[in-house]
């Protein structure tokens, strides 16, 4: 139990941080530290991973059509599925970036719809569409007019079309991060988990586990660090009574409360 060791060193001006002081005080209760840090309400985020699954085979697609179409067109030097024909790689790539242009599309409109995050799995899946692209319909150039294939300008369309969006989207993407400030690692349950039914239940059985003179020990060190971070000017008297009000196990919660009622 070292909440008050904690509390010592946070300055005024810092912004305390109210989930790991707490796990400071129940360093002696691994199993109630990892309800703190949210690692045991799998139910609930684990049922919220299964939404997740259609975007990973979206993003799986996205980064194996573009190889898969490199691939076909370049012809019997690769893993063409075709009669190994020109015109049937040809035109059988052409397709294969079709799919991978509208997939391509398809996570943009994803990234777009989720708030313009970092960004990381769409520039590298628009990285791929530009490069493989590119190359792709170079290939195709060079194979459809060494063994004269008819129509291979119109099957150039999708590799092209899949470079120059995968080169639009990269930029797009480095001018959204260029405005967007870097966002803070979160060190805790975030606050929306904090003040769930799931989560309060799990933390509370816990908590209910620890003996009594264990819990009047903790609520010791705890009013100690409070205390301590009063004194000090770094929380406000109001702060430092809403923390001392907090149930065990709840005071992270509490105070991100109280930062939102004020």
């Amino acid at each position: 139990m070292s909440a008050a060791v904690t509390a010592s060193g946070i300055m005024p001006g810092e912004v305390v941080p109210w989930g790991s002081l707490e796990r400071s005080a129940f360093e002696d209760f691994p199993d109630v530290v990892s309800q703190l840090r949210g690692a045991a309400v799998g139910g609930r985020y684990g049922r919220s991973f299964l939404y997740f699954i259609p975007l990973g085979v979206l993003v799986a697609i996205i980064y194996a059509a573009p190889v898969w179409g490199l691939a076909t067109v370049v012809g019997p030097w690769a893993l063409s599925q075709t009669s190994r024909t020109a015109e049937g790689d040809i035109t059988v790539a052409g397709v294969i970036f079709i799919i991978a242009l509208l997939s391509l599309l398809v996570h943009f409109v994803v990234w777009l719809a989720s708030g313009r995050p970092r960004g990381a799995a769409l520039l590298g899946s628009a990285g791929m569409s530009l490069a493989l692209g590119g190359i792709s319909a170079g290939v195709a150039v060079v194979r459809g007019n060494d063994k004269s294939v008819p129509d291979w300008g119109i099957w150039i369309l999708p590799m092209l079309g899949t470079a120059v969006v995968g080169a639009i989207i990269i930029v797009l993407v480095l001018l959204a991060r260029r405005r967007t400030p870097k966002r803070p690692e979160p060190t805790s349950a975030a606050p929306g988990m904090q003040q769930s039914p799931e989560y309060l239940a799990s933390v509370r059985a816990s908590v209910a586990r620890v003996g009594d003179e264990d819990q009047r020990a903790i609520r010791a060190d705890l009013s100690a660090a409070i205390d301590d971070l009063r004194q000090r000017g770094v929380i406000s008297p109001s702060e430092a009574s809403t923390a001392s009000a907090a149930r065990l196990g709840e005071l992270a919660g509490a105070m991100a409360s109280a930062r939102v009622r004020g």
